[in-house]
């Protein structure tokens, strides 16, 4: 009786690993893995580019920002960058008193206020030829502008930066700019007298946020899509800030505000106004 051949190809292989079926199997085996590999691929390559769209966003901004450095400083941007190093280096010097977080609880009009009355004193001193005076006056004005840059937060305690940071606290500009008025000294007085801790004190520890604002938190921040029946698409970043702005009769009106960061130039949008601080804002001296 003959012997039965172990395998198809009668060359002596064990049947499971030259058998037709076995082939079969095995080529799509290889297949399915391919087909794997080219979907892991495929989702790598989609990804990737969703990372090329997000970096060139990225990079468009930080464009951008140079941009407005650029703009911030103009012409001066040489003596300026030289000014705002040392501004760094009056904060460190002025580290070790413990009083920093005190003035970076001002907004930048009291901040400017402050400079404003030391400059007045500045003034008087220089009358009266009153040399230590004006050599303190002179440099209490230093280190109110270095708190001013501090406020905005132009300034970093820890470096020395070749370009500072640009419009971070951008809305102090605006509130800067919508509620110093008219700068005599009867004014300036009246305005200084509202300066913390008085006026901040009137700010509560916490507060509700009902939907009516958290609406508006979305319109001021949120970019609509009518085609999706007005749904909220992308959001800017905001910034949230306690202050006075001027309503559009020209009262001031203190209370919790938002800005958009990258816009803070179209204005803010009042979210909740605390009427004890608009009654302090009004009172005469």
């Amino acid at each position: 009786m003959s012997q039965k051949p172990l395998c198809d190809c009668n060359q002596g292989c064990l049947p499971c690993t030259c058998s037709p079926q076995r082939q079969v199997a095995q080529q799509q085996q290889d297949q399915n893995a391919a087909r794997q590999r080219i979907a892991v691929l495929e989702n790598a390559y989609v990804r990737a580019g969703e990372r090329e769209h997000e970096l060139r966003v990225k990079l468009h901004a930080a464009k951008q920002k140079l941009a407005e450095m650029d703009a911030l400083f103009g012409a001066y941007g040489d003596t300026l960058r030289p000014f705002l190093a040392l501004m760094v280096r009056e904060l460190k010097a002025n580290s070790h008193k413990g009083d920093r977080d005190g003035w970076l609880r001002m907004t930048a009009a009291t901040a400017f206020n402050e400079i404003t009355h030391h400059q007045d004193k500045l003034g008087e001193a220089l009358s009266a030829l009153d040399y230590p005076q004006i050599s303190e006056y002179a440099a209490d004005v230093a280190n109110c502008c270095m708190m001013l840059l501090d406020v905005m937060g132009l300034l970093s305690a820890s470096a020395e930066p070749t370009t500072p940071k640009t419009l971070p606290r951008a809305h102090d500009v605006m509130m800067f700019q919508r509620s110093t008025g008219p700068s005599s000294p009867a004014e300036r007085d009246e305005r200084a007298e509202f300066v913390v801790p008085e006026g901040y004190a009137l700010v509560p520890k916490s507060m509700l946020l009902d939907k009516e604002v958290i609406g508006a938190i979305n319109f001021h921040c949120g970019d609509t899509d009518e085609e999706e029946g007005g749904q909220f698409g992308q959001y800017a970043d905001g910034r949230l800030w306690v202050g006075y702005v001027l309503d559009d009769d020209g009262n001031k009106v203190h209370g919790l505000h938002i800005a958009t960061d990258e816009y803070w130039e179209e204005g803010s949008t009042t979210l909740v106004e605390f009427p004890e601080a608009r009654a302090a804002l009004e009172r005469k001296p």
